[in-house]
């Protein structure tokens, strides 16, 4: 019987041994393999809130960049508004020869009087265009272009009114820049 348990034990034995390293060695790969799943798993998890996170904040940005445009529209638009009376001279303006009322107001005060009467309901000195100039990195470059033309094309008419009605003649818009 002894014969037989070592002849049983030579024939089954490597099997059994190998059998069990295999089976020991499966277990600890498992064991490795599941604790790095539960750890990509986890870094998943905080990628996941790490992107959330930031596409919550740009999103937020994206409406306060958006609310600011809207607020830069409506600063133009007070500007526009703020300059309607320079709008109401240069109409003005346009129906008179500038060089020859420049020329008669230097000699006859009536003349003056007579054109500082056309910008009573104006008044350059109190006008505040601070709001466009805050708006304008937020309104696209050609709003701002046409207001910026819209402006020059208001206070020349201004500019011109002032120096007919101080009397100091044409010839100071004639003089080069220095």
């Amino acid at each position: 019987m002894g014969a037989l348990a070592l002849g049983f034990a030579v024939w089954f034995g490597p099997k059994l041994i190998a059998t069990w390293l295999f089976k020991n060695v499966e277990h600890k790969f498992n064991e490795k393999l599941e604790a790095v799943r539960a750890d990509f798993r986890k870094k998943e998890e905080e990628f996941r809130d790490l992107r959330s996170g930031a596409m919550t904040a740009m999103a937020s940005r994206q409406i306060a960049l958006e609310n600011r445009r809207l607020e830069a529209v409506d600063q133009l638009w007070s500007s526009m508004i703020a300059l309607s009376g320079a709008r109401n001279i240069s109409s003005l303006m346009a129906s008179v020869n500038f060089d020859t009322a420049a020329e008669e107001a230097t000699r006859n005060p009536k003349v003056r009087e007579a054109f500082a009467m056309m910008d009573s309901a104006f008044d350059y000195k109190k006008l505040d265009l601070s709001g466009a100039e805050k708006a304008r990195p937020f309104v696209s470059p050609m709003a701002w272009a046409l207001f910026s033309a819209y402006r020059a094309i208001a206070m020349q008419a201004v500019v011109k009114l002032q120096i007919i009605k101080t009397g100091i003649g044409a010839d100071l818009l004639k003089k080069d820049a220095v």
